[in-house]
């Protein structure tokens, strides 16, 4: 949907010049309107890229985040539509009923892709997940600030006591009505597509 939204943009703005310039006059705007749609079309996603990047460099990381942010959790929401249309990731859902339809949850998945944070987004949106994620992924270009303002949880793997805490405060989250937690208890992507052992706290 945010891709089409940004395809027709490019569309109305090169339709927009090929008016002015009157390629419509002639036969010029059938080579000039297709170009200049993938142009501006190049040109909105690189904007877009910024616009990000800005929001996500405004975030000081050494403040703590106590409540989810509203404005970076619409962000990652339009952004994950649209790296899913970019990346052509198709899917199949099913099973909706059974999630709660009121009140917090744990959702425990297995992890088949790299893309999984990013559908499970994109499909509870309503459900404003928070992720225990290994502290690695904190060091991700960009997704670490979004992961920050959205209540995401780091998990140190090799430490005890900061996984205890890490575990507390996801409890913390679902009885406090702050966010659902998701995990991936398997801690990597599965190569093979089957489940594997669960790490031990899950």
């Amino acid at each position: 949907m945010e891709m089409m939204g940004i395809v027709l943009l490019a569309l109305a703005g090169a339709c927009g010049i090929c008016w002015g310039t009157g390629a419509f006059c002639t036969l010029a705007a059938v080579w000039k309107l297709p170009l200049l749609t993938l142009g501006l079309t190049l040109g909105l996603l690189v904007l877009a890229f910024v616009f990000l990047w800005v929001c996500c460099a405004l975030v000081d990381m050494r403040k703590p985040q106590e409540k989810d942010s509203p404005f970076y959790r619409w962000l990652i929401y339009r952004y994950c539509g649209l790296a899913m249309t970019i990346l052509q990731v198709k899917f199949q859902a099913s099973g909706f009923d059974r999630v709660p339809k009121s009140g917090r949850f744990l959702l425990v998945c297995n992890h088949l892709s790299l893309m999984d944070p990013l559908i499970l987004h994109y499909f509870f949106q309503k459900s404003q997940l928070a992720f225990i994620s290994k502290k690695e992924n904190y060091n991700m270009f960009i997704i670490n600030k979004l992961m920050y303002k959205t209540l995401c949880m780091s998990l140190d793997r090799e430490n005890d006591r900061a996984a205890l805490h890490t575990i507390k405060r996801a409890i913390s989250l679902i009885q406090e009505d702050m966010a659902s937690v998701g995990v991936f208890p398997e801690g990597y992507c599965s190569t093979d597509g089957l489940l594997h052992h669960f790490r031990n706290g899950v």
